[in-house]
């Protein structure tokens, strides 16, 4: 859009700063009119002014947007370009790897609990998927299911939460990072539905975290952290776990791998039989960035 002044002769563009007039006050405003459109005025007088909306050159066109929620952004100066729509659930980050300066992401920040989605996911039998909002399904008779990119230097401290689905027996999960299967040092404490009784249990130098996530035949349940996987650091272990059965127990389990290696995935394997189903959801804690 313009705004121009015909001097009697032409269309005088205007072209003076916010701070000052564009044009001299001279004409007075008395029999002078004011057009607004993309359309030239016909038989204007000195003085009069046009709002020009010029759709070609001067305002963007709407053959310009594709789709619902499609964006303008610039990419340079006096230039810009179509923002495609993102999906659901993800927000507008400003990011200068980009060509146009910004991406759809599920990871605005690094505050609070944010929703990581990992890269892709492996099983060692059976079938699993990771969709786009960072969700990893489990599909049938799973042996195994290896989540890849979960950890990246983005975030310290990670969040794992599983549920739904079912196993072919009554089991747990065992968590491994990266192909480390030796160094997993941990201690804990359980109560069974039917005792008041506290049992102490421990592994040294194991091959795995054990008891990461309870199976039944009606469901899996389990939520755990890992501390410092993808730092130079030993990685942290801790877990709360009820068994979702009659015959299980509550249990409280920490401890840590006793290697300085950067991880950026993680395997839950069952102690017996295979899964069926389920949701694996990788969150990390943000470090306040």
């Amino acid at each position: 859009m313009a705004v121009k002044r015909w001097n009697g002769t032409t269309w005088d563009v205007y072209a003076g700063a916010d701070t000052s007039p564009g044009f001299a006050a001279t004409d007075g405003r008395s029999g002078r009119r004011t057009y607004v459109g993309a359309n030239t005025p016909t038989a204007p007088v000195d003085g009069d002014i046009w709002i020009d909306q010029d759709t070609a050159t001067n305002a963007i066109p709407a053959s310009a947007f594709d789709a619902k929620g499609d964006l303008m952004v610039g990419t340079g100066p006096d230039t810009y370009t179509r923002q495609a729509v993102g999906t659901d659930g993800q927000v507008l980050v400003a990011d200068s790897s980009q060509a146009d300066g910004v991406l759809w992401s599920h990871t605005p920040s690094r505050q609070g609990l944010v929703n990581i989605v990992p890269t892709s996911v492996a099983v060692g039998s059976g079938s699993a998927s990771v969709s786009a909002n960072g969700a990893v399904t489990i599909g049938n008779v799973v042996s195994s299911v290896t989540v890849n990119g979960a950890f990246s230097s983005a975030y310290d401290n990670y969040i794992i939460q599983v549920i739904g689905g079912a196993g072919s027996t009554t089991t747990n999960c065992a968590l491994t990072l990266g192909s480390t299967s030796t160094g997993y040092y941990s201690a804990g404490l359980y109560l069974v539905y039917t005792s008041t009784t506290i049992t102490g249990f421990n592994s040294n130098n194991g091959a795995a975290f054990s008891n990461a996530v309870a199976v039944s035949t009606t469901n899996l349940l389990g939520e755990f952290s890992l501390y410092a996987p993808n730092l130079a650091k030993t990685t942290g272990f801790r877990s709360f776990l009820s068994e979702p059965h009659t015959g299980g127990a509550s249990l409280m389990r920490s401890g840590f791998l006793n290697d300085t290696t950067q991880y950026t995935a993680f395997t839950l394997t069952p102690a017996s039989g295979t899964l069926t189903g389920g949701t694996i959801r990788v969150y990390g804690y943000g470090n306040g960035a």
